[in-house]
Parts: C-alpha cells; sequence; structure tokens
C-alpha cells in the first residue's frame, strides 16, 4: 500500500474559515516570488483549526469530552492572523504564519477554570506562532531506494 503525504491538503487546515482575505503585496520566499496574503480566523474556525491539527488530543484521557468543550468558551469572540505566501509560478504555498497568542492563552485560561485550580495555579500563553515553510517541495534530487528497503 503507497501512501503519500499531502503538504498542500495539510496546510490548508490552516486556511479553512479565513474572512477578510486581502493582498498585502509581494515578496520573495526562499528565492521564489510570491504573493502575501493576510486575513483572520474566528470562533468556529479557530476550534476547527484546533480540533483537526491535534493541539488538544493529549488532553483527552484526562479531562472528560464536556470539560474539553468547554475549554472553547469565549472563542466565538477571538480572531487569529493568518498571512501567507503563495508562489506566483504554481500557486502553491510556501509559507504560512499564524498567531495563535490570544486563542491559546484563553484556552489555558479556561484550563485552570475547568480544573478547579481557582487563585492557586494560573496558565497563560506568552506567545505562540505557527508557521509554517513550504520550501524545496518537490525539490530533491535523483536518489536510489535500495533494494532492502523497497521489501
Amino acid at each position: 500500500m503507497e501512501i503519500q503525504y499531502d503538504v498542500q491538503n495539510s496546510i490548508g487546515v490552516y486556511t479553512q474559515g479565513i474572512i477578510e482575505l486581502k493582498e498585502e503585496g509581494k515578496e520573495e520566499i526562499s528565492g521564489k516570488k510570491a504573493v502575501k496574503l493576510s486575513g483572520k480566523m474566528m470562533g468556529e474556525a479557530l476550534k476547527n483549526t484546533i480540533l483537526e491539527t491535534g493541539s488538544m488530543d493529549s488532553l483527552h484521557g484526562l479531562l472528560t469530552e464536556e470539560q474539553i468543550n468547554s475549554l472553547y468558551d469565549g472563542l466565538e469572540g477571538e480572531s487569529s492572523l493568518v498571512e501567507f505566501w503563495v508562489d506566483e509560478v504554481t500557486n502553491e504555498m510556501v509559507k504560512l504564519s499564524m498567531d495563535m497568542t490570544a486563542v491559546m492563552d484563553l484556552i489555558y485560561k479556561n484550563m485552570s477554570t475547568v480544573l478547579g485550580a481557582g487563585e492557586e495555579l494560573t496558565m497563560g500563553v506568552n506567545q505562540l506562532l505557527v508557521t509554517i515553510d513550504n520550501i524545496h517541495y518537490n525539490d530533491a534530487q535523483d536518489f536510489v531506494i535500495p533494494e532492502e528497503a523497497k521489501q
């Protein structure tokens, strides 16, 4: 069975639900001419991105589903800036940057409440930036796969 990783589809998790999309200009990213775009992601789209990326998977088993769902309380009012650069020739995304600081800070503060920690335990996030560089994709030099690896 052959399985191929689809980078563009994986990056798409971070671009679903972007609103107020606008072109910011052109830049060179790792030798490629790219169009810079920006927009914001809000509420439900943020929650879906967090869920689809598996960022909170480690909490399953530690918290109930109801507790996990309550971590997202208040998220509808939050937004995150998303910036991405698209190759002018191939239309493939070459870079993505997303500021998740406010969103994850809210979630961690909600976690303090869910755990009943009160004033004894405060959790927060000072900075959380997601940056994905999608460079040199399909640029590998020719190589030979050893026969023993094919078995």
